[in-house]
């Protein structure tokens, strides 16, 4: 008795699509698909290959793709530090107070013009070195003159246990 099964479904190339579409939509798919990682390792892989070298992985093969991954990793890594943080930079290296000696009334004027002009970052400073002179002025925190490379971290925690 052959040909007794029931009739073929027949649906229509839309339908099909959406069934498709629910069924790899499933979890089952998505722990199957490669990483970001193994996606580049096959792409790298896929354009060396294109390069008239012999099909499928090897030692040398894997190697290169190694290096050529450092690379890349590395300029990244370079732009990223070269674009940086420059301010960051600079309060990491910078000592909270350079050049000559001032009074606390001279970086408070500072802080004004530069805060007139719309210079916030060096209006924060110069105001922060006047709050550090005034308090060394009157024996709270260290004399930045006496401690040469003192940081503002270094100056807020000698203020802050004076003035807690």
């Amino acid at each position: 008795m052959s040909g007794t099964g029931p009739a073929p479904v027949e649906v229509g190339a839309e339908r099909a699509r959406e069934l498709a579409r629910a069924e790899l939509a499933g979890p089952e798919y998505a722990e199957a698909r490669p990483g970001l990682l193994e996606q580049a390792y096959a792409a790298v892989l896929e354009w060396l290959s294109g390069l008239s070298a012999p099909v499928g992985p090897s030692p040398v093969r894997t190697a290169a793709v190694v290096v050529v991954l450092l690379a890349v990793l590395a300029l990244v890594a370079l732009a990223l530090r070269a674009v940086g943080r420059p301010a960051l930079r600079q309060h990491r290296t910078g000592a909270l107070l350079q050049g000559a000696a001032r009074t606390a009334a001279d970086h408070r004027t500072a802080a004004d013009e530069a805060a007139a002009l719309g210079r916030w970052d060096e209006a924060v400073k110069e105001r922060f070195r006047a709050v550090v002179v005034a308090l060394s002025d009157r024996d709270l925190a260290p004399s930045p003159t006496a401690t040469p490379g003192l940081t503002a971290a270094e100056a807020a925690a000698a203020g802050g246990s004076a003035l807690p």
